[in-house]
Formats: structure tokens, C-alpha cells, sequence
């Protein structure tokens, strides 16, 4: 499953005020919504108003940054909890009741049991 979150953290050269490319730690930035994007400087919250955050790999603070400061940018994948819900709606529903599990015990042993459940496993795999 893709993160629900990501930081990238950036320091500024003196007069700084695009932020793109290889954060601090070598994650490149990249985000798909520019709603989705919290933007601190010195761990101060800007506003939407503070920076422009449209291409979708870079993050213009319309104020220039002082060297050494600190720049992180926390990126939200909203659908990345979606498909989580998916795929545990998906996989829940797929898997017998535990009554229907108790009685595919009970009938035809534990081993056949086990083949019921990695089917269904298999067919929603965790990514």
C-alpha cells in the first residue's frame, strides 16, 4: 500500500525560494494535489498565500528563505487510504463467515480450511 504521508525536508540557501528536486534525505519531491500539501518553514505553518504549489515536483515560497532555514513539506496521498479501505472491504468481504470457517474445520479439517483462506489471501494480496 502506498504511504499515507511523506515528508521531504529542505535547507535553504540564502534567498532561496524554489524547492524541488532531492529533499535533505534524497527523496525526491512529488506530490499530485496542491491541497494536499503542508508547507512549514522553521516549523512555522505557511498559508496557501505564503507559496505556490502547482507543478506537481516544486514549491515556490513567495517570501525568500533566509540561509539555514528549514523548509518541510508533509505531502498527503488521500487515496492512499482509500485503497487501504478498499482492500480491506474487498479481502473482508471475500472471507467466509466464522461460522461457515468453523464448519469448513469441523467437515473437512483444518488443512482445507487453510486452502479457503489463502485463496482469498491470494486474491487480495497485501501490496
Amino acid at each position: 500500500m502506498a504511504d499515507v504521508k511523506q515528508t521531504y525536508v529542505y535547507t535553504a540557501t540564502d534567498g532561496q525560494t524554489s524547492f524541488s528536486g532531492s529533499d535533505n534525505n534524497s527523496q525526491t519531491l512529488k506530490y499530485t494535489d496542491s491541497t494536499s500539501i503542508d508547507v512549514y518553514q522553521n516549523g512555522i505553518l505557511l498559508i496557501r498565500s505564503d507559496y505556490t504549489a502547482t507543478t506537481g515536483t516544486t514549491v515556490v515560497l513567495h517570501t525568500d528563505a533566509t540561509k539555514n532555514d528549514i523548509l518541510q513539506l508533509i505531502v498527503y496521498d488521500v487515496n492512499a487510504e482509500i485503497e487501504v479501505k478498499v482492500y480491506q472491504g474487498s479481502r473482508a468481504v471475500a472471507y467466509p463467515s466464522i461460522a461457515d470457517q468453523l464448519d469448513d474445520i469441523y467437515h473437512n479439517g483444518i488443512d482445507e480450511w487453510k486452502k479457503t483462506i489463502k485463496a482469498v489471501k491470494d486474491k487480495y494480496p497485501k501490496e
